[in-house]
């Protein structure tokens, strides 16, 4: 809003998690342009078509604001996360140093999955991401956090630890190489109960802090959340 009164030429942009799930919370006049859902090809491909005047409306994945509502472009599909390119720490750089959780200093954040199989009826996952539960693959993930100078390492994604097989190659893959990091993830307390071993060898090599919910210790009321969990 305050942009668009300096001048109001300057396109204004939002996207993110909110917007994708409630795009008509953002109709407003001083927001010209929703990106929904994962910005990775739908953002690019904004700009690309603002700087050379081409038709924004044939760029996937928008809502665009117009007096009476929002026009919708049309769903994006997801995108391949094995394609994604690493990120540009580079251009961050001169002010990682200042990157922190908490204690852990030299500190970093790492996406290896995206979604989640669940369906609990307080998260807006699933819906983000249309119900599926996406990887990357193990040797990329692995190959990333070798990548990196920082020495704390937390995984960002909604459910860390979903796909066993693939936590058992990261494991392998991570003592070959002797990495000598340490981590955060997130898992489910069913997850950890039934298959602690991972958890027992992650923690020979790092693993510091689980993050899991514990939403509530009533049958009952788990099963109202839908959390598939006891």
């Amino acid at each position: 809003k305050r942009a668009k009164g300096l001048d109001p030429s300057i396109t204004t942009i939002i996207g993110g998690h909110h917007a994708t799930v409630q795009p008509y919370d953002f109709f407003e006049p001083y927001i010209d342009i929703i990106v929904s859902g994962e910005g990775e090809i739908t953002f690019p491909e904004l700009l690309k078509a603002l700087k050379t005047k081409d038709q924004i409306n044939e760029v996937k994945g928008l809502y665009i604001y117009n007096k009476d509502s929002l026009k919708p472009t049309g769903k994006r599909e997801l995108i391949n996360l094995n394609a994604i390119p690493f990120p540009r720490r580079d251009l961050t750089k001169h002010y990682r140093n200042r990157y922190f959780r908490g204690q852990w200093r030299s500190y970093a954040t790492v996406i290896s999955s995206r979604g989640c199989p669940y369906r609990c009826h307080f998260c807006a996952m699933w819906k983000i991401y249309n119900g599926r539960y996406r990887v990357r693959s193990a040797n990329l993930v692995i190959d990333e956090i070798e990548s990196l100078p920082e020495t704390f390492i937390d995984f960002i994604d909604d459910n860390t630890i979903e796909n066993i097989q693939r936590m058992e190659k990261m494991i392998s893959i991570i003592r070959e190489r002797q990495l000598k990091k340490e981590y955060k993830i997130y898992a489910r307390s069913d997850t950890i109960a039934d298959h602690p071993y991972i958890f027992e060898e992650w923690g020979k090599l790092g693993l510091r802090l689980v993050l899991l919910g514990l939403e509530s210790f009533r049958e009952e009321e788990l099963k109202a959340m839908n959390k598939a969990n006891t």
